[in-house]
């Protein structure tokens, strides 16, 4: 069925009861209701023409400036009923004519001014908005459940996504307002300072056609904050629209009990609103004035999903401010994300006005929008939130930046909100930093200078109210966050440009080439840009993980053994530099434990055969910090003692450890990996003879080594070859060298030379060492035959081979479970996640009876 649309019935009913009325001001000049009418006519009739001319069902490209033609423009398109698609004209030629192409290059654009012409393409006509009238038309009845307008978004994030809006997601009133038809004088007057290509900008322009007047600032043009507020008052505002980024800006800039007077209605959009920000606009607007905080976006039309309203002298809490209260059910409801945590966050879903879908998307058109069987229409909008019982929302990050940290789900936004309640903390943004080793959250601040803020205040306050795996990496401190183009946080350019973390002095050089090689060793790790030799480790985010990792890369690189401790008590490179000059004559412990004080039944880890700890370094982090890990690497492969050569040997060293860090008694979980399959079976009968409560989980290994089985991974590379890669260096195998054409002799000399130049120091790192450690264990593990067992024992196995026939040769109650990868990748990203959740479930219902 058609009709004419709302607004092109609208302005023509205003231009008849209040012809002389000023309707739309910008910084050069007005327009009455009259005058308005009159041009929106023109153009409107100028659209219909060349339709007729052009026959095409796509929209209009409206090249869009912040000025009263601009207005005039969208308005034509709604009289006319042609669909239209509103451009930034400032942006570059290129992206102009990407958007032009996305939306089926229409043979003519709409300039609001003349000297726009530039940006088109030469092949493409068009059409500026007139400045007198000429033969207007009137409103033209249109199809509301067809598309009218596409609005691209910013495009912060990646490719711009065009969002299409039907003609009846126009057709409610705007609750961005209060619609009148008094005289000029009583009208609402709406300060428009968004952008008209954003919703809330085409939004508060077409409230014109309710009665509205509109008066347009550039603020890119002048974006001095006293002189918006000077305009704002100078222009009679008495409602405006405004983002957080901005209202900080304001704060302080107005005279001490000054307010604009006539300012009765702001409208704060966002979803990391705090109290600060509403504080700052209540001392602007008169004292019956009301700040609306308002949560919405372009795919729900720009209606209003949630809101909360405060009044000018309303107490506000500083903290995060919720995103509303009291959700109508006809237009959101709360789904949840994970089915296994039923108090977890929840997904919000717009019902009712959402858009059509996204053009030329239509993968993340199914994925985003349906149907429910009544006919009612939603759109998931990604964001989460939690819904307290007396139906308050709060913003509870987004889904796309939720991230695992150690194994734990973990939404940004948790520690935004621990950080924005600390005094002297002005803005925030927490953004998840994905690197090649690891994933951690990174804190980007402006801070009040005035408050005497260091980075260990700050991250004492995170460890004070935050879970450890929940508090930020690194701190970085800014002037002012990035915004976008629409006044939000650029969190996409925060989390792609170098990380430079908070100091409090300047960083000091290295002094040393071991210095140097310790920096950059750190900065592999820890995955940062920027490391000084002076940093302190804790506060660029070293956690257990990482230090295990970088204890193993200094052993590897032939230098003189270091523990966890050890390190943690330097705290820096230069001191660790210094450290390691010191000759180390005690011997060191063959075990890194990782979390310590988890609260789970502890794992003892055994590497594969010539494997290191660094081995579990995936493992360690998706079992999670509640999770104690002992690693026990072999004797003398790392530290001082001899090498074992039978199973026994190997494994009375694996309960001598597992003895001096656990208490008599206390239960334990052994783990073994490959080739350390015989070995970790025989450690566990040993522990369970000291009247030890153990269960065993074969890592695609079995309690005895076939003859013909090959505990190789598929490509044929030694186990500690990529563990050596992690460390730093890149040896090629002799064998390889060969195969390439080099000469044995030129292969060592090269080899040496290169370790001499890569690593200063004492060079003791060789891939032939970790190939005796393979050999000698796989040749144990041949001659090993175990007693029947005595405890429960669970094999995870990628699928390949006979494993399982094997091991129920000599576990007839085995208990074996498929994940995913090879022998080589099982335990590395993104299998390690699911061998990590198999391994606790594996050791929970091993010891879910308190006497089992």
């Amino acid at each position: 069925m058609q009709r004419c649309s709302r607004i092109a019935l609208g302005l023509s009913e205003q231009a008849r009861r209040f012809p002389d009325r000023i309707t739309v001001r910008d910084a050069t000049g007005e327009v009455t209701a009259d005058e308005l009418d009159a041009l929106v006519g023109t153009l409107a009739r100028h659209l219909l023409e060349v339709r007729i001319e052009h026959p095409t069902t796509g929209p209009v490209p409206v090249l869009v400036g912040r000025n009263r033609w601009s207005v005039v423009a969208l308005l034509a398109a709604f009289r006319a009923g042609v669909p239209c698609t509103p451009i930034d004209a400032t942006l570059p030629a290129g992206v102009i004519a990407d958007l032009l192409d996305r939306i089926g290059r229409p043979p003519v654009a709409v300039l609001s001014e003349a000297r726009m012409g530039g940006a088109l393409p030469p092949e493409i006509g068009a059409i500026v908005v007139p400045r007198t009238p000429d033969d207007p038309v009137g409103p033209t009845p249109v199809d509301l459940d067809t598309p009218g307008v596409v609005l691209f978004t910013s495009g912060s994030t990646g490719r711009p996504k065009g969002v299409v809006l039907d003609w009846s997601a126009f057709e409610s009133t705007s609750a961005h307002h209060l619609a009148t038809n008094a005289p000029d004088e009583s009208a609402a007057r709406i300060g428009l300072l968004a952008p008209l290509q954003w919703i809330g900008g085409l939004r508060r322009a077409l409230a014109v056609a309710e009665g509205a007047a509109v008066s347009i600032l550039d603020v890119r043009e002048h974006p001095d904050p006293a002189r918006l507020l000077a305009w704002l008052e100078a222009e009679r505002v008495t409602q405006f629209g405004i983002g957080p980024a901005q209202t900080v800006l304001l704060d302080g800039v107005w005279p001490a009990g000054r307010r604009l007077e006539r300012v009765d209605q702001i409208v704060l959009g966002g979803d990391t609103l705090t109290g600060a920000h509403v504080a700052t606009l209540q001392r602007l607007c008169r004292p019956d004035g009301v700040i609306r905080c308002t949560y919405s976006a372009s795919e729900a039309a720009g209606a209003t999903v949630v809101s909360h309203t405060y009044r000018a002298d309303d107490p506000v809490d500083p903290g995060i401010l919720p995103l509303g209260s009291d959700p109508s059910p006809e237009r959101v409801r709360f789904e949840p994300v994970d089915a296994g945590d039923p108090d977890g966050p929840r997904e919000i879903v717009v019902l009712g006005t959402v858009a059509r879908g996204y053009l030329d998307d239509p993968a993340l058109t199914d994925t985003r929008f349906g149907t429910d069987s009544d006919g009612t229409r939603w759109w998931r909008t990604g964001d989460l939130a939690r819904v307290d019982p007396d139906g308050t929302v709060w913003h509870a990050g987004r889904l796309d930046d939720t991230v695992k940290i150690n194994g734990k789900l973990v939404s940004p936004t948790e520690a935004e909100t621990v950080l924005r309640r600390f005094a002297g903390v002005r803005e925030v943004a927490v953004v998840p930093r994905r690197g090649s080793q690891r994933t951690q959250l990174v804190a980007h601040l402006s801070v009040d200078p005035a408050a005497g803020l260091t980075p260990t205040a700050v991250r004492t306050h995170c460890r004070e109210r935050l879970a450890p795996h929940v508090v930020p990496g690194v701190l970085v401190r800014h002037d002012r966050l990035p915004t976008t183009v629409n006044g939000k946080t650029d969190r996409h350019r925060l989390g792609t440009e170098p990380v430079h973390p908070w100091r409090t002095r300047p960083p000091g050089p290295s002094a040393t080439d071991l210095e140097r090689w310790l920096v950059a060793e750190i900065r592999r790790v820890l995955d940062l840009d920027d490391v000084a030799a002076d940093d302190d480790l804790l506060d660029l985010g070293l956690d257990s993980l990482a230090l295990v990792e970088l204890c193993a890369a200094i052993a590897d690189a032939g230098y003189p053994e270091v523990d966890p401790a050890r390190v943690l008590r330097a705290g820096t490179a230069a001191a660790i530099a210094r450290d390691l000059g010191v000759a180390v004559a005690a011997p060191r412990s063959t075990t890194s434990v990782v979390h310590p004080a988890g609260t789970r039944v502890p794992v003892v880890a055994l590497p594969g055969g010539g494997g290191t700890a660094v081995r579990f370094r995936f493992l360690a982090e998706a079992l999670g910090e509640d999770q104690p890990l002992l690693i026990v690497e072999p004797a003398g492969m790392h530290r001082r003692g001899r090498p074992g050569r039978t199973v026994g040997a190997l494994a009375g060293h694996v309960v001598a450890e597992t003895r001096r860090h656990l208490d008599p008694g206390r239960p334990v979980a052994v783990v073994g990996y490959s080739a350390s399959g015989p070995v970790a079976y025989e450690t566990a009968v040993r522990l369970k003879a000291d009247g030890r409560p153990v269960h065993l989980v074969l890592l695609d290994t079995v309690p005895a080594i076939d003859p013909t089985l090959s505990f190789r991974p598929p490509t044929g590379e030694h186990p500690a070859a990529s563990t050596v890669r992690t460390a730093g260096a890149r040896a090629l195998p002799r064998a390889l060298l060969r195969s390439v054409g080099f000469r044995a002799r030129h292969a060592r000399r090269s080899l040496r030379r290169w370790r001499l130049e890569r690593f200063p120091g004492r060079a003791r790192f060789d891939v032939e060492r970790y190939r005796a450690f393979q050999r000698t264990m796989v040749r144990a593990g041949r001659a090993y035959r175990p007693a029947p067992p005595t405890f429960g024992v669970t094999l995870l196995h990628v699928g390949d081979g006979d494993l399982v026939t094997i091991g129920r040769q000599w576990v007839p109650d085995l208990v074996e479970h498929w994940v995913g990868g090879d022998h080589g990748t099982m335990l590395e990203p993104p299998h390690v996640t699911t061998l990590a959740s198999a391994v606790r479930d594996a050791v929970d219902a091993a010891f879910a009876d308190p006497a089992s």
